[in-house]
């Protein structure tokens, strides 16, 4: 077992054991299982341990660590949080890189199991993900301001800004812009991407509609390598929409995905939607089913290509 995770295990062990009142620590977290509806029929299971100190003199510090059959083991967390006052604070360490509305919210408050094509494909770039950051961040009545800089173990190095805009209890407008150098084979390359969303969240309904784009950083580098040197661009759009019934247990959604791959290039893009329905069987244990269907489609081959189309059931159990 690695060193870490008899730590946090022997930590799991002993909090149950402290007195309730006065907790050094506060824990939370999930564990998840569930199977894909793939031609290899997939299962999956994994979890997540998150742990945050009491504040000292406006100090604290957060760890997490998640495992899963799919990937490797890692520590996802571990920065300090310190507070400047009642409206501001500073962080520093390893933390997400919140770029765009499902980086910025979370797992836990997300609608379908596993994140949007437009998420994975920012993956893929590193515009998201978690890298040795330091943020700033200020929350007023009417708006939420967040700051970072950081950079990650190639020297690739970020600054990100996110100002939320509070329309009313209900309704908000978020944009982010991230600027990015990154390390290539012939020095550095700057990219940068943007992102508006606008949500609604009601007693019954809730809506996200979300449109980015900016550098394919891959691509481009490519270009530089061995073409003509071009810089190539993407953009993407998301709309989703959820109801709740009236038994306030059961969640209806959709969601609808549109990716432009390349902007000079109408061919090369992919069409995605997704039919979901979120059952709380407790207040803390959570079904989901997800169908879904995902077409791509490249300028060499017309033909759009289903490939990542299918299914999901998870059980979800949060700490």
């Amino acid at each position: 077992m690695h060193p870490l995770q008899l730590i946090l295990f022997t930590l799991l062990l002993l909090l149950p054991l402290k007195p309730a009142k006065g907790k050094p620590v506060k824990l939370s977290g999930w564990i998840e299982t569930g199977l894909k509806a793939t031609p290899s029929g997939e299962s999956f299971s994994g979890g997540r341990v998150k742990i945050k100190t009491k504040r000292k003199m406006g100090a604290r510090g957060v760890l997490s660590y998640e495992a899963n059959t799919s990937e490797t083991s890692s520590l996802k967390d571990a920065y300090i949080d310190y507070k400047l006052d009642d409206s501001q604070k500073v962080q520093m360490g390893q933390a997400k890189k919140r770029f765009g509305y499902e980086y910025d919210t979370g797992k836990l408050k997300r609608l379908a199991i596993k994140r949007s094509p437009l998420y994975r494909k920012l993956e893929t770039f590193s515009y998201v993900g978690r890298e040795m950051v330091f943020r700033y961040e200020k929350e007023a009545e009417s708006y939420h301001l967040d700051l970072s800089m950081g950079y990650n173990e190639t020297q690739d190095a970020h600054f990100l800004s996110h100002y939320k805009w509070l329309i009313s209890p209900k309704d908000s407008l978020s944009a982010f812009l991230l600027l990015q150098s990154d390390v290539i084979f012939e020095g550095r390359q700057n990219v940068f991407a943007v992102d508006f969303s606008y949500s609604h969240k009601g007693e019954t309904t809730s809506a996200l509609f979300e449109l980015l784009g900016g550098i394919d950083p891959d691509a481009s580098q490519v270009e530089k390598l061995y073409y003509q040197g071009e810089t190539i661009y993407f953009w993407g759009a998301k709309w989703q929409q959820g109801f709740r019934l009236e038994n306030e247990k059961t969640t209806l959604f959709y969601q609808l995905t549109y990716i432009a791959h390349d902007t000079k290039e109408k061919e090369d893009n992919t069409l995605a939607g997704l039919l979901g329905v979120n059952h709380l069987i407790t207040p803390h244990l959570q079904a989901a089913l997800n169908l879904t269907f995902e077409g791509e489609r490249t300028k060499e081959d017309s033909k759009r290509d289903f490939y990542r189309s299918g299914g999901a059931f998870e059980v979800r159990l949060k700490l």
